[in-house]
């Protein structure tokens, strides 16, 4: 199955396979521009830098852009990467980095080394480097979408990232569906201890009526209440959505959210986070967002399929069972995730609590980071199959629990 989310264009890193590359290849010489001296430009209004970078990207140049510029590239040492920035492999050819600018410039940085030493000192995720002219542009992506950009003149850039050549496992699942099936998934590094103070609650509902389906009445939409402090966050689907039992929708357990959907069909679901007076959108700065359960019925009937996408990291457990691919994007559709199940599941090995996830069921699941959004879309699939099959959803889960520890009393079990 093939999934084209119609967001923001951006294509992903070809991560895990890039290609080692000395450090004291990459650079000559750290004469002429010392980490002390670039201070002065790390102040500059971003809107002034991304605009310097654009007029600077439309010069011409003199480069050889259909030269194998990386064909001298050797191996090198992770560890002796300044900060952590990996060389991003897998850019359209003379590409640069469309992501966001939030500091350098021209005559920055004589060398790679001082550039990501300039990155690391700001908080910048990214950064690529140009020798000629001693360009370095640092750069916020917040996710492994580099947003690639062959607008202007097309140059050698080096693009450098966290988010670069994450580790991937590549494992063979035992599984009822026809073929070889295998987890594909990246390690990303942990989620910062500040992603914890916005745990996603779903305790109560305002409106339970998704596509005018039900099963109550009114705005057409699932409206879960305070998610967070004086926060609501709104679920609409496309017209692709059908339930299996709209009875189902709503709230589980006072934990979870659901959404039932009829098996054969698919859908994409926005996500959006409003004031809980009111509908103005608010922006949440990090976040946690689970999806659950992710299983299907007996000989790979209904089998269910998640597909995301503008997200910072994911988290799966060490011995996944989902079946995980990514699509590097393409034009008119951005990068994303999918993740497919891979064993049989019934009602009986649902989670109860997101924090006490037996291995089953952490097996099961994904959690995903998102940074500073309003809102974002996911991707829903229910193969053939008889009936339909539930969509369960939360915030924090034991597969994050190493950074966000939680020892609280079960709710009261209360169905929506």
């Amino acid at each position: 199955m093939s999934w084209k989310l119609c967001l923001a264009s951006g294509i992903v890193c070809a991560l895990g396979n890039d290609l080692p590359l000395s450090i004291h290849q990459i650079e000559q010489s750290e004469d002429g521009m010392s980490l002390l001296q670039t201070q002065a430009r790390l102040t500059k209004p971003s809107s002034l830098l991304e605009a310097e970078e654009k007029e600077d990207n439309e010069l011409d140049s003199s480069l050889d852009v259909d030269s194998d510029f990386e064909s001298d590239i050797t191996a090198y040492d992770e560890t002796e990467w300044a900060g952590g920035y990996k060389r991003c492999f897998g850019s359209p050819r003379g590409a640069h980095s469309d992501c966001k600018v939030i500091g350098g410039g021209k005559g920055f940085a004589a060398s790679a080394r001082l550039c990501a030493q300039a990155a690391k000192a700001i908080g910048a995720d990214s950064f690529q480097f140009l020798a000629a002219g001693a360009k370095c542009w640092l750069k916020k992506c917040a996710s492994i979408n580099m947003k690639y950009s062959v607008e202007g003149r097309k140059r050698p850039w080096q693009i450098f990232s966290t988010f670069c050549g994450l580790a991937r496992i590549h494992t063979e699942l035992p599984s009822d569906c026809v073929g070889p099936q295998f987890t594909n998934y990246l390690v990303f590094p942990k989620p910062l201890p500040d992603v914890c103070d916005k745990d996603l609650k779903f305790r109560g509902l305002k409106s339970n009526n998704l596509n005018g389906l039900g099963p109550a009445t009114g705005a057409q939409v699932l409206r879960f209440a305070a998610v967070l402090p004086g926060v609501d966050l709104i679920v609409k689907a496309d017209s692709g959505y059908q339930p299996g039992k709209a009875s189902k929708n709503g709230i589980v357990l006072q934990k979870y959210g659901q959404i039932n959907m009829l098996s054969g069909t698919k859908t994409f679901m926005s996500f959006r986070f409003v004031e809980s007076e009111g509908q103005t959108p608010v922006k949440v700065d990090k976040f946690l967002f689970t999806v659950f359960d992710v299983d299907h019925g007996k000989r790979c009937t209904s089998r269910m399929t998640v597909n995301a996408t503008k997200y910072a990291s994911y988290h799966v457990a060490e011995n996944t069972e989902l079946v995980v691919h990514t699509d590097i994007g393409g034009p008119g559709y951005s990068a994303s995730s999918t993740f497919s199940s891979s064993s049989k599941g019934t009602g009986r090995d649902n989670p109860r609590n997101p924090m006490k996830l037996s291995d089953v069921q952490a097996r099961r699941a994904v959690t995903f980071q998102y940074e500073n959004i309003k809102f974002w879309t996911m991707g829903f699939e229910i193969g053939a199959g008889v009936g339909g099959r539930n969509i369960m959803f939360g915030g924090h889960s034991s597969l994050t629990a190493d950074v966000c520890p939680q020892d609280e009393p079960d709710a009261p079990i209360q169905e929506a």
